[in-house]
């Protein structure tokens, strides 16, 4: 059965419009909005939300474009909580991401993230008349934490690192490999 706003709400929901925005702009409820969307088959869903396998008890996530910088800095925050290690995020820019507390004093950690295997070890410099990459300085980092897509990561010493464009720390890094052990 055809509701009396129906028209309208397929209109605003062709604009780009959501439930709540529609609902806004008719001066309905947004309870009323979702179930006539519904009905219409308009809904979008939420992105992101996956119902697991029950045959096999798998799920996969795929990580949208320009997430997995945040991801690799979430999972290197799981990664101290997990290990007893106290972290903090700067607190103004900083050439850094995160200050961590090892347990002798607070070390400026890089968090770098790649979906290949290769790390740019540089960052961009707006300037006033240029923006330019430039490399990292022994006092503006201690450590790099390198998250591949395929979830391997290393924490590095800048030490190892230094004066370097780019690295692949695989075949060079093998002892700076973070594995989470349970």
């Amino acid at each position: 059965m055809a509701g009396k706003y129906d028209e309208k709400i397929r209109l605003l929901r062709k604009q780009g419009l959501g439930g709540r925005l529609i609902a806004a702009e008719l001066g309905l409820n947004a309870g009323y909005i979702s179930k006539r969307l519904k009905v219409m088959g308009l809904n979008k869903g939420k992105k992101n939300q996956y119902k697991p396998d029950t045959d096999s008890l798998t799920i996969s996530f795929d990580l949208q474009n320009g997430r997995l910088d945040q991801a690799a800095e979430n999972y290197f925050k799981f990664l101290c909580d997990a290990g007893g290690f106290s972290y903090a995020d700067p607190p103004i820019y900083e050439p850094y991401d995160l200050l961590v507390d090892f347990g002798e004093g607070w070390e400026k950690v890089q968090v770098k993230s790649t979906s290949t295997k290769q790390f740019s070890l540089q960052r961009i410099r707006n300037l006033p008349k240029e923006t330019r990459r430039v490399g990292y300085s022994a006092s503006e980092v201690d450590y790099f934490f390198f998250y591949r897509q395929d979830g391997r990561c290393w924490l590095v010493p800048f030490e190892k690192v230094a004066g370097k464009s780019s690295i692949r720390p695989e075949p060079m890094l093998p002892n700076f490999e973070v594995k989470l052990k349970i």
